[in-house]
Formats: C-alpha cells, structure tokens, sequence
C-alpha cells in the first residue's frame, strides 16, 4: 500500500483538506498504486468530532486522533500533506516527501531552503482552493514516486536524532 498522510499541526483543522482528499478518491484511478489516507487530528485540533465524523464515512482514509507519538504513523508514510511549522524537522528526519502549506504567517519557509533538507515543495493556504491542480500534483507525485524518493535521498543537510548528545559534548568541553 501507498499512504498519504495528510496533518495540519497539534492545533489546526483538517477540514481545509477535505476538497483535496475527495478529489484523490474521485480521480484515484490516475493513480497507479493501491494506495490509502491517513488524516492525523492533533491533540489540540478544532472541529475534533466533525473532521472524525466527515473523514470516517470516506473508505480508505484512516483518522488518527490525540496521539502525541506520531513515529509510527511517519515511518509508514509515503507522502505527506502537513503544515509548515515543525512537521519539517520530523518529515525530513524520516525522508518522508512532503507538501508543506503555510497556514500561518509565522511558518514562512522557501522552497530553496527545504530542497537542502530534501523536501520538495511550499505552497500557501490559498493553493488549497485549487483543488484540481493539487489533486493532480499529488498524483503526479505518486506516480514518479521511485524518482522522487531517489532525488530526496541525497540531501545537503540532513536532521537526525544525534542533536542532544550533540549539545552535551560542546557543554561538556
């Protein structure tokens, strides 16, 4: 299976993703993989039982709510959707290709500046509303998805979890 992992921060609403979502499913047979969503509602996230309640009747999307360790759910993603705030860090730790959308105005970020990270693409909130050009961007990605994980495989900066022991070695000097 192929998953897409669709996230919107501990705080957001996923609903803005729902256009989207129904447009993959509308159209999956562009798709050349099987492939299923994960919707993850954050802990703090707004509109909890309607985003579980919409997202729950669509077959193939799984809702994954108020859980804090998301580790498991990123390292079986294949592609993501998510905010722009600190799933970049998390995202690029797990190689996943990421879509990221700036919701707020304090997640700007270039595009020049996530390719040294091995990510792909930034696109504003205000992409969401065209959902025919996103819907076939993803499937676009899906489809060349050999090529992209080959092209994000290589980055010029990589995150990893060394960063504590990191800090304590230049404290300890």
């Amino acid at each position: 299976f192929f998953v897409i992992t669709f996230y919107n921060g501990g705080a957001g609403s996923l609903l803005v993703y729902l256009n989207l979502i129904k447009f993959i499913f509308k159209n999956k047979k562009l798709i050349n993989k099987i492939f299923f969503i994960n919707v993850i509602v954050g802990p703090l996230s707004k509109n909890k039982k309607k985003v579980l309640k919409v997202f729950s009747k669509i077959k193939g999307v799984k809702v994954i709510i108020d859980k804090l360790d998301l580790s498991n759910e990123l390292s079986n993603t294949d592609l993501m959707i998510s905010s722009s705030g600190l799933m970049f860090y998390e995202s690029s730790y797990y190689k996943i290709p990421t879509i990221f959308i700036k919701m707020a105005e304090n997640q700007s970020i270039d595009n020049y500046s996530i390719q040294k990270f091995g990510q792909i693409i930034v696109l504003d909130k205000k992409d969401l509303a065209k959902t025919s050009k996103m819907g076939r961007l993803i499937v676009v990605l899906v489809n060349n998805y050999k090529r992209l994980k080959n092209y994000l495989s290589n980055p010029q900066f990589v995150i990893d979890d060394k960063g504590l022991s990191r800090i304590i070695k230049k404290i300890l000097k």
